[in-house]
């Protein structure tokens, strides 16, 4: 089931980018007997991904075992040396700063956010290193992917080539689908869409001094020397006429 949804995933994302780089690193075994039996499984598929290319999950980029094991050590050692679950006692938090039975297989661009599976119960839920708060993500693994492939399926997420996986409607979308307009007109300005030019169209703008359309910025400066030769023409009539008119 796990070998399907990522082919899945897979297919859905990088695939549809043509790009013949691999995402994926290949599927190991090695060393991943310490972790939840779902994350083995999915580390003997595929061993995470490539640190340069964008995210498989939403936000999170799938960590390498080494990565996660390094991490998952990283973190029940401070949780022990800085008394984490003493501190969340005392701050009466519902969820505890860290759970040994917490195994991350999901990185934040390096932030210390984590995706993690939580051994007791099957829940995939976010580690967010600086907030108390433990928000579940999905029932279990092969949930938590196939809610991204629905995702995906529906228009609800996207995948860009740069940035992963994203929500259409979080904010952080928005403000990149805005940028990318701008980017795209930026680049476009200049250039004349030939194929498309209505000709007709096109002299009548150049006879009332509208700005010809499918000429980007040459549009503009079109107009601006129609308007300074209709002036020209105001002049030089005036100048007729006061010359002639006695």
């Amino acid at each position: 089931m796990l070998q399907q949804l990522i082919e899945k995933l897979y297919e859905l994302t990088w695939k549809k980018t043509g790009n013949k780089n691999e995402l994926l690193n290949p599927g190991s075994q090695t060393n991943s007997k310490k972790f939840p039996s779902q994350l083995q499984k999915l580390y003997s598929i595929a061993d995470g991904q490539k640190e340069e290319f964008p995210s498989l999950f939403l936000h999170y980029s799938f960590m390498p075992l080494a990565d996660a094991i390094q991490e998952k050590e990283m973190l029940d050692e401070l949780a022990i040396e800085e008394k984490w679950d003493e501190m969340a006692e005392k701050e009466g938090l519902e969820d505890p700063w860290w759970d040994k039975d917490w195994y991350p297989f999901g990185d934040l661009q390096r932030t210390g956010d984590l995706l993690v599976l939580d051994k007791k119960t099957g829940k995939i839920l976010e580690f967010i290193h600086d907030s108390p708060e433990r928000e579940e993500q999905a029932e279990s693994l092969e949930a938590y992917l196939e809610d991204l492939i629905q995702g995906l399926e529906s228009g609800e997420l996207y995948f860009d080539p740069k940035l992963g996986i994203v929500d259409r409607g979080a904010e952080s979308f928005r403000k990149f689908a805005i940028d990318e307009s701008i980017e795209a007109r930026k680049k476009n300005r200049w250039r004349i869409d030939w194929a498309n030019i209505n000709w007709k169209q096109f002299w009548l703008d150049i006879a009332v001094g509208d700005r010809p359309e499918g000429f980007g910025y040459f549009g503009r400066i079109i107009q601006a020397f129609v308007f300074a030769f209709y002036v020209f023409l105001i002049f030089l009539f005036k100048w007729i006429y006061s010359h002639f008119s006695g």
